[in-house]
């Protein structure tokens, strides 16, 4: 068998690469006129903030513990959504319009390495 030049990325190369993507989406980010960063780290956004249609969102591979690390909401004037995978770690504390949760939960539950044998369920009280 031939041998390769090139070796698998180790997993603390592959956080490295996820820290950088962050970082930069963050700096994208924090430029837009709708957007107000904090000085604990946290954002504002004044309008819909709609992290479903975002692909960096969308891919559901991120470490939640370094993706709550570098984005943190604290209000949202308009509509807050985004994918199952990262909603409840990106959650807002303040949403002044609609809370909407976009896609498949039952895809998050099985990527957390849930067994489960009956249907999911989802309550929200008080939203």
């Amino acid at each position: 068998m031939p041998k390769t030049a090139f070796k698998p990325a180790s997993a603390a190369s592959l956080k490295l690469r996820d820290e950088d993507i962050l970082k930069q989406w963050v700096l994208a980010f924090e430029s837009r006129p709708d957007v107000r960063r904090n000085s604990d780290g946290s954002f504002d956004v004044f309008g819909d903030l709609e992290l479903s249609q975002d692909e960096l969102f969308r891919a559901g591979d991120l470490d939640l513990v370094l993706l709550r690390k570098y984005v943190r909401f604290r209000k949202v004037g308009g509509n807050f959504s985004a994918c199952p995978s990262v909603f409840f770690a990106l959650l807002p504390r303040k949403v002044r319009g609609d809370v909407i949760m976009v896609g498949n939960m039952g895809r998050c539950v099985l990527t957390a390495g849930c067994d489960y044998a009956g249907r999911i369920m989802v309550t929200l009280i008080d939203w």
